[in-house]
């Protein structure tokens, strides 16, 4: 099931143009990290918008430019606690995901059988 921004603890700091998000989060914090469209910075939390698409961090929080869709770009900013527990739920699921399990098994008949069966086009 996928998770929803309301599920976390977070402020809303300024409500704008995704560029004025940006240039907000790039005066307002500490170190900033580049992230791509598409990006899951929390679980189930993808970030959509024009690159380049900044990430905050602070001592104590993390700030993120997030787009609603009827709604706008919001600079929102998610405490370190949250931010953490979010990213170790990530890192939970794709370490149970089926797909990782069916590829380590297909790896491993394929690691059985001689060169010639490794080849997709014999």
């Amino acid at each position: 099931m996928a998770s929803c921004i309301d599920q976390y603890r977070y402020e809303i700091l300024l409500k704008g143009s995704f560029k004025e998000c940006n240039d907000y989060i790039q005066k307002n914090s500490k170190s900033i990290v580049e992230i791509s469209p598409g990006d899951e910075i929390l679980d189930g939390i993808m970030i959509i918008g024009v690159p380049p698409i900044y990430m905050g961090f602070n001592e104590d929080n993390v700030l993120f430019p997030f787009t609603k869709p009827c709604y706008g770009t919001h600079v929102l900013k998610v405490s370190m606690d949250e931010y953490m527990e979010g990213t170790k739920k990530m890192r939970s699921k794709t370490g149970d995901n089926k797909e990782n399990k069916e590829n380590k098994e297909i790896k491993e008949e394929t690691e059985k059988k001689g060169i010639l069966s490794k080849l997709k086009f014999w």
